[in-house]
């Protein structure tokens, strides 16, 4: 087995990593709902209708990595789970860290070793998602004169 140190050691490490899953979590989900105002918005505007296209392509993108990180029952319930989420692969992990005085097994470890390699992908192109191509839209849809949503700070005149 392992030594309690190294236990308590692989223990946080499988701590922060769900730490930074379920923050990536939240921001996407908060992604979602901005999306879904913005494209609530532009069906009663008279915006270009590029931008419900660049907003669909922004929401299809958030979601696919929302099921990189997290389990899509949907498409499970059907039968297709698709890839490992990394929840998946760190609650193997926490399993391992947590379940007994062992410590972690070799399976346990290559599944924490997976699940950051995998997050440190997905928080990649969410970085890039929300922190360019989001703010990007955001700005266009301001200067189209796309009504007020959620997220695009407060409203002034021009």
């Amino acid at each position: 087995g392992s030594s309690q140190p190294e236990r308590v050691a692989f223990s946080l490490r499988v701590d922060e990593v769900q730490r930074a899953v379920k923050g990536a979590l939240k921001a996407i989900d908060e992604l979602l709902v901005a999306t879904g105002a913005i494209k609530e918005s532009l069906q009663s505007s008279a915006a270009d209708p590029t931008l419900y296209r660049e907003v669909q392509a922004i929401d299809k993108r958030a979601r696919l990595l929302r099921d990189r990180l997290s389990l899509n029952r949907t498409r499970d319930q059907m039968g297709d789970p698709g890839t490992i989420p990394v929840g998946h692969r760190l609650g193997v992990a926490a399993y391992g860290a947590r379940s007994s005085a062992y410590g972690p097994t070799a399976t346990h470890r290559l599944s924490l070793d997976i699940a950051e390699e995998d997050f440190a992908e997905v928080h990649q192109a969410l970085e890039e998602l929300v922190n360019s191509d989001f703010d990007s839209l955001q700005a266009r849809l301001e200067a189209a004169g796309v009504p007020w949503t959620p997220g695009r700070g407060v409203p002034q005149l021009n």
